[in-house]
């Protein structure tokens, strides 16, 4: 996040035991893969949960097996889109449809049974991503990787499993920040806490304050997500001297490691039912 996420917060962290450092490195075995979102994305589509489809779409298109010779199609299931992006089947509809808006993305049906195929326009994306960084291209080589960098602009992490012990894509990527701000945060005092405002947490992954304000009380309950103001236990937000409001913010790796464990467990009990039943 800016300077607001180095800030320390004082008497805070003297009331948080010592060992984030060692319950992060617990948690981070159970995360899975992370996939790259990209925050640019978000202003481009004017949705958080097509930015994160969009994402996807634009690896797959760049790394994917065979893209060329099918001129740029790929098939992917709902289901595979979800395992991926964490996105249900009723928020890839809208992501989609957010998508053909702004006429970036193709789809078609093939084969008996028909699949649904997609395909992105990488001529209108590519020129709508140079005009939003004011830059003079004609035609974007996507196999460039530092041009593409640019035009793609700074790269988030995103966990699918923090979606899903989260209960959804927006906290997820939430979480998915906070807990690399913690964990950065973490390496410089034992007590993890960190500082943002809702504005600072806009720029960095698109979520509205009302959107913000919806995952930080579903993740206090969930007993991941605990906030304070300095020296005052039960938190409000706090207006500072350049008037932007400001928390105190953190993330219990305890209780996120234990609810990744209870995924984990979910995840593989079928198939350790179906082990034990053959023997």
């Amino acid at each position: 996040m800016a300077s607001d996420g180095d800030a320390s917060v004082h008497g805070a962290n003297e009331t948080r035991p010592i060992g984030v450092t060692e319950e992060l490195a617990l948690v981070w075995p159970l995360l899975g893969r992370q996939i790259a979102f990209h925050r640019r994305l978000v202003d481009l589509t004017a949705s958080v949960k097509a930015a994160l489809l969009l994402s996807q779409a634009i690896y797959w298109t760049r790394h994917g097996r065979d893209i060329e010779q099918r001129s740029g199609w790929f098939y992917k299931t709902m289901g595979q889109w979800e395992m991926e992006t964490g996105l249900s089947a009723k928020e890839q509809v809208g992501a989609r449809q957010s998508l053909r808006r702004i006429a970036i993305l193709d789809e078609q049906r093939v084969g008996v049974p028909a699949k649904l195929h997609f395909r992105l326009a990488l001529d209108q994306l590519g020129t709508l991503l140079s005009d939003r960084i004011g830059m003079r291209t004609f035609c974007v080589d996507w196999d460039d990787g530092a041009l593409v960098a640019e035009l793609l602009g700074p790269a988030l992490a995103y966990h699918r499993a923090l979606a899903v012990v989260s209960g959804g894509v927006n906290a997820g990527l939430m979480l998915s920040r906070a807990l690399y701000l913690t964990r950065r945060q973490s390496r410089k005092q034992s007590g993890g806490w960190f500082c943002g405002t809702a504005t600072l947490w806009t720029q960095e992954i698109g979520l509205t304050r009302r959107e913000q304000e919806t995952v930080r009380r579903d993740l206090g309950r969930l007993s991941i997500w605990e906030e304070a103001i300095s020296g005052i236990a039960e938190s409000k937000w706090v207006v500072t001297e350049t008037g932007e409001e400001r928390r105190a913010l953190y993330l219990n790796a305890d209780h996120l490691f234990l609810s990744l464990v209870r995924l984990a467990d979910a995840k593989f009990k079928p198939r350790r039912e179906a082990s034990e039943a053959r023997t």
